[in-house]
């Protein structure tokens, strides 16, 4: 073809000879420069034009290598070719300058089937770099489109060079041409610690050092001289490129990014330099991927378990974020003995680096060395060679003589645990709970009152309480605020007392008569507050309501704080101060106490023992409720108490509180601060002595999740109670991975299966079915049975049993967005069961794992949550409870967070999964796996929620009580001891329950004896 001098054309795709599908669309690109401009550029197959490009698309990169083209900047062109007929097209682009001048480039293409496997267009469709995308990739064993080659590890480096070999796709020139753009040779080394080296050599100016143009994902980047001395000249180059000929270029920083990059080095003319392989071949571009700068900590522990054990971490010196995986290099006397990976799970290391924690090594050394003599191993990370402290390490292996005397050593001290644990047991049942229950609440409250009382005399000798660095010095203004309409007058003058009473003196209490008409009452207001200026009373010409009554006082506020008073209740002595003090201590911005009921003879009962901050369970109740108080400047942020609301304006209130305070502002006292009056007419003597209440709180709770995005979202009563079921109603359909360990019980695996497929209406999920090295004929049938059913899958392990390790490794040959871990003694009893438990996880960033109710066979209740610390561990919540009992404070009926939920059907979030290192396949084996991963997900930030909205039947024994099997006590002893070492301090604090009960007794019964001051 003839090309004049003034008209350069490059054509970067298709490739020659690519291989694409008939009826699939093509994106032809490259660019063109012509010195009176470029008219038009088309493409044409035999006598038939088949595509017209579009012109002007933006080419900087053109632009760096050919400045003194004026339109340079936008030299790029692109074509959409569609081709019909099968077998080989000879496809030629036209090249036509403003002057005439023309070009033509042949293409020639194959057309296949669109069925064939050799086509991969459709996958993998070109992407033009006028769109600064980057190029579409080349298989490198055929000459076809396909999809990029994998990206691996290249042994010894941080970095890899992936070539693929696409051919230049060359420009026919005139041989005057080609003397211009110059004959420019080079070879790279392998990309090392992000540099590119090698030599170049322009053959006809070998005197004058050859520049390259560097590209990446093709975007210029740089330009490199050939300018330094190398020791060797290339084959069949000396003398005459005796001068000048190496090179060195560093990579950008921005390309160590870990993933897939392209790089193309380019003559001073734009055009491919092809490179010199080892292996003789042609390359025009290498694929590198580099890692960003690190540094590396590590640490040989020493024996354990009969190897040496130890750490390693790499650290980004960018982002200084700490990863595990790290590559170890065992080395003794001179000689390499193994290779292993740091990616055993240490919890400790990763809450100290706070990294994930699958960061440890236990190596095992080969027989030679376990002959009792003194070995020197030293552990080396690769690539960089670095040495962990503690290496070299000195130690021995016990021969087979001693680890036999080792095992009949161990064997003893798994009797001696088995016994312990035994009588750990006896004794547990021994000891007394204490004489107080909830049900003889009474003679406790007296008590407790008592220490409380002495506590706080106590706590006035210490230094004044401080947030943060700055101490409080002056004391704040508690306003008590205290609506009233037509209230027993006896009942109301007891209230009054109550705050008359109270040891922290800086109050105000503001009453708003809400038109009673009753002179005795206003007689007795108007004197009270003749007798003490720091009463104020106020009144409403009509009646207004309990929210406008209130609004009234707030309005006449002058407090730091606002205390929310019902005319009819009673205040501890100490309440203000308790809680003032806990303002100050905490920063807290709203407080809410404990509470008790009160009748007319003065008998306490019905304590309500409140969780910590619970934002999911305040969506199901009003459990705040008294006493509470809020700092003055939110409520005025938050606004007035909403009639409209009347009967859940509390309720309302403290949701619209919660909207504008981060968690850390909001505080619970555990202390009975406040006892409310139990009368005939009064809420606190029944949920339905005022059913315009329930209306009011499903509104409070609709309005809430519609201000925070949630306008979908149903509410509803439950039983006609003030709890509330949330319907979040989501879209979404995140993928779902259900995975069931088992080994035989085929019967009962497969009615479990059974029972998922037919009842769930979930679309996206899938069933793994984890076979655990099982025997039995008719189960090796059921496997090859079910493995054929769409959407389910069985993975074989044969190994020794871990609930831990299968689940860990069904997770990870099994990509999703969310895991079930279900027992294959748990049936599906509803359809929208896992509709439910993923919109719970979708309600909330921070909601990591969801867990169900499930019930005995019986129809009792199995599983309500768990609380840590009951019976020395942690123990399922409302056990034994019937369907209809709503549990304490209504607790059993209400979708609310805990710190724990069983994994005999758990749902979690498969980045939270990878985030906290899994269950511990390690100490924790078969028991508290489930318990110590939701520990791990809250110490990480996230929440753990059990769902009352969906329930499953689980057939676990219900004569199997506490004991473990004889065999098996040593180990649960071991995992015992791990659970309390690892989370001691947080298993004798569970946010979710409450300091006052005890944890010998049974949950929610027995009370703490003698009574602590909880402050």
């Amino acid at each position: 073809m003839n090309v004049p001098l003034e008209l350069l054309a490059n054509m970067e795709f298709p490739p020659l000879g690519a291989t694409v599908a008939r009826g699939e669309q093509l994106t032809a690109f490259g660019w063109a420069l012509a010195g009176t401009g470029l008219k038009e550029i088309s493409f044409w197959l035999g006598e038939k034009q088949i595509a017209r490009a579009a012109l002007g698309c933006p080419r900087p990169d053109v632009a760096a290598i050919h400045p003194e083209y004026p339109d340079s900047e936008h030299a790029g062109f692109e074509a959409n070719l569609l081709l019909s007929t099968l077998g080989r097209n000879e496809v030629v682009a036209k090249f036509i300058a403003n002057d005439g001048e023309t070009a033509t480039v042949p293409i020639p293409l194959t057309v296949v089937p669109d069925t064939s496997t050799e086509a991969h267009a459709r996958s993998v469709a070109p992407r033009s770099p006028c769109k600064a995308m980057p190029p579409l990739q080349l298989m490198e064993d055929q000459n076809r489109v396909g999809p990029p080659p994998k990206r691996g590890v290249l042994a010894g480096s941080p970095a890899v060079l992936v070539r693929s070999r696409e051919p230049a796709v060359p420009v026919e020139t005139t041989p005057t041409e080609q003397q211009n753009r110059g004959s420019v040779i080079c070879n790279a080394d392998p990309v090392s610690d992000g540099v590119v080296t090698g030599w170049g050599c322009d053959i006809t100016d070998p005197d004058r050092p050859a520049e390259l143009i560097v590209a990446v994902d093709g975007r210029t980047v740089g330009r490199v001289a050939c300018d330094q001395a190398r020791e060797q000249a290339p084959e069949g180059l000396n003398g005459a490129t005796s001068r000048l000929r190496g090179f060195r270029y560093e990579i950008p920083e921005t390309f160590r990014d870990g993933q897939p990059h392209t790089i193309v080095l380019r003559d001073r003319n734009g055009f491919p330099v092809p490179f010199s392989a080892p292996d003789g071949s042609q390359e025009t571009e290498f694929r590198f991927s580099l890692l960003r700068g690190s540094e590396i900590e590590g640490f040989v522990d020493g024996l354990v378990a009969g190897g040496i054990a130890g750490w390693a971490v790499r650290r980004d010196l960018a982002t200084g974020h700490f990863s595990g995986g790290v590559e170890l290099l065992v080395i003794c006397n001179d000689e390499p003995i193994g290779r292993i990976t740091a990616d055993r799970f240490r919890p400790d290391v990763g809450e100290a680096k706070r990294c994930e924690p699958n960061v440890g090594f236990n190596f095992q050394p080969p027989p030679r060395f376990r002959t009792g003599r003194s070995f020197v191993f030293s552990f080396r990370v690769l690539p960089e060679n670095t040495e962990l402290h503690r290496s070299p390490f000195a130690t021995s292996f016990p021969t087979i003589d001693m680890v036999s005397s080792l095992h009949a050593l161990h064997e003893v001290a798994q009797k001696l645990c088995t016994e312990v644990w035994a009588l750990e047991r006896q004794v547990q049942q021994m000891i007394s709970a204490g004489p107080y229950t909830v049900r003889e609440y009474d003679g406790w409250a007296r008590r407790c009152l008592t220490s409380l009382q002495a506590a706080v005399t106590m706590r006035r000798q210490e230094p004044p309480a401080s947030v943060g660095r700055k101490a409080v010095k002056e004391p704040p203004t508690v306003s008590v605020v205290m609506p009233t309409f037509k209230p027993k007058l006896a009942e109301l003058k007891a209230a009054v007392e109550s705050v008359l009473a109270q040891s922290f003196r800086n109050w105000e209490l503001l009453i708003v008569d809400d038109c009673s008409r009753s002179a005795e009452l206003t007689a007795y207001l108007r004197a009270v507050a003749a007798a003490d200026s720091r009463i104020k009373v106020m009144r409403h010409a009509t009646n207004k309501g309990i929210s406008a009554a209130t609004n009234t006082a707030i309005a006449k506020a002058s407090g730091d704080y606002v205390a929310l008073f019902d005319h009819d209740d009673l205040l501890v002595d100490v309440a203000l101060e308790v809680m003032v003090d806990a303002a100050r201590r905490t920063g807290a911005a709203l407080l809410y106490s404990d509470e008790d009921k009160i009748d007319e003879h003065g008998h306490f009962s019905e304590p309500h023992f409140k969780p910590d901050w619970n934002w999911r369970l305040l969506l199901g109740m009003n459990y705040l409720c008294h006493l509470t108080m809020v700092e003055g400047g939110v409520l005025r942020e938050v606004g007035p108490l909403r009639s409209t609301l009347d009967g859940a304006q509390d309720h309302d209130l403290f949701l619209r509180v919660a909207e504008v305070l981060e968690p850390t502002r909001i505080h619970h006292v555990p202390e009975v601060l406040y006892h409310w009056r139990k009368s005939g007419s009064s809420t606190a003597s029944s949920a339905k002595a005022k059913p315009y209440t329930v209306k009011a709180g499903i509104g409070a709770v609709r309005e809430h999740l519609a201000r925070r995005g949630f306008s979908g979202a149903r509410v509803s009563a439950i039983n006609g109670l003030t709890l509330y079921s949330v319907d979040w109603r989501f879209d979404e359909e995140p993928s779902v991975v259900v995975i069931i360990p088992f080994r035989d019980q085929a019967e009962v695996t497969r009615k479990c299966l059974d029972r998922l497929l037919a009842n769930t209406d979930y679309g996206n999920f899938r069933i793994v079915l984890v076979d655990n090295w099982s025997q039995k004929p008719e189960t090796q049938a059921f496997c090859a049975e079910v493995a054929a059913s769409p959407g389910v899958s069985v993975m074989r392990v044969e190994e020794k049993f871990n609930f831990s390790r299968l689940n860990n490794q069904a997770v990870a040959a099994n990509p999703a967005e969310y895991y079930v871990f279900l027992n294959n003694d748990v049936f599906a009893t509803q359809r929208n069961w896992l509709r439910v438990m993923v919109d719970e996880a979708l309600a909330e960033p921070k909601v990591g794992i969801v867990g169900p109710k499930l019930t005995y066979p019986n129809g009792t209740l199995q599983h309500g949550g768990i609380v840590l610390g009951v019976g020395g561990i942690a123990e399922h919540v409302f056990k034994g409870h019937g369907l209809n009992d709503p549990g304490y404070v209504g607790r059993a009926f209400v979708t609310q967070q805990y710190s724990a939920v069983t994994a005999a059907c758990m749902l979690c979030r498969a980045d939270v999964f990878a985030f906290i290192g899994g269950f511990d396949e390690i100490d924790l084996s078969v028991a508290f796996n489930d318990v110590d991963l939701c520990l791990k997900a809250g110490q990480a930030g996230y929440k753990v929620v059990w769902t009352a909205e969906v329930t499953a039947e689980h057939h676990e024994s219900l004569s199997r009580g506490v004991d473990v099997e004889l065999s098996s006590r040593a180990r649960f002893f071991h995992e015992h001891q791990v659970m309390l070492k690892r989370w001691g301090q947080v298993l004798s604090n569970d946010p979710f329950y409450n300091k006052n009960f005890s944890r010998l007794g049974g949950m929610f019964k027995e009370l703490l004896d003698p009574p602590q001051p909880l402050l």
